[in-house]
């Protein structure tokens, strides 16, 4: 994707990885057991289940800071459309369902950044099934009329601007911003675990995971 600059205000600390796996399984065998139904948004929370402020997961370590925060279908077309240049938002109204989360990447310090974005993972539940995230390739099928057919020219180009879809490579001092894209998961699932494996910034490397869970309307936290 083509860069997005923007503002990135200071990171929190991420949860360690180990408390968030253990919470993450804990929470998949409670959400089995219940059965909510109707609308529904994804919400950011610490691995209790505890909505977090502004509704934004964050990463912080040394020259490298990450925010990753769930976006709704309307704020998915405003962003590809005023960030992007995109004429409508095609990933919404098709077959398929897509997830889409908000990410900034800020290199504040002396060395640069790099994160390979499509080796980003969404488990539902903490399961076994590691679901990537949109590339160009994937974008250009699904979003095709039907079979045989062609997306309208140009089309995939523009919306893939505001999505990443490659490496963000970024020098100190520079920060960027862009979609992650998902197709949703198939089958019941009330929890998400983001799996981030790569975040380099100089010589030093690291990784994270992300909570999210669904909030049915009506509720006040997520169950």
């Amino acid at each position: 994707m083509d860069p997005v600059p923007s503002r990135f205000p200071r990171a929190a600390s991420a949860v360690p990885a180990a408390l968030a796996a253990a919470a993450l399984l804990a929470a998949a065998g409670c959400a089995s057991l219940k059965t909510p139904t109707g609308p529904w948004t994804l919400q950011a929370t610490d691995p209790a289940g505890t909505p977090l402020p502004g509704g934004v997961q964050s990463y912080g370590a040394e020259g490298v800071a990450l925010e990753i925060k769930p976006v709704t279908d309307a704020e998915r077309a405003t962003f590809l459309t005023t960030r992007a240049g995109a004429g409508s938002d095609a990933f919404a109204g098709g077959i398929k369902k897509f997830l889409a989360f908000h990410l900034a990447v800020a290199a504040p310090g002396a060395v640069p950044v790099h994160i390979e974005t499509q080796s980003i993972r969404l488990l539902p539940n903490g399961g076994s099934a590691m679901l990537p995230p949109l590339d160009y390739t994937r974008a250009f099928e699904l979003l095709r009329p039907e079979r045989g057919t062609l997306p309208a020219e140009g089309m995939v180009e523009t919306l893939m601007r505001g999505v990443f879809d490659g490496p963000i490579d970024l020098a100190a001092g520079h920060s960027v911003e862009g979609l992650l894209i998902f197709v949703e998961p198939e089958g019941s699932w009330e929890i998400l675990f983001l799996d981030v494996p790569f975040i380099q910034s100089g010589a030093n490397t690291g990784r994270s995971r992300f909570f999210f869970q669904k909030k049915y309307e009506g509720e006040t936290t997520p169950k």
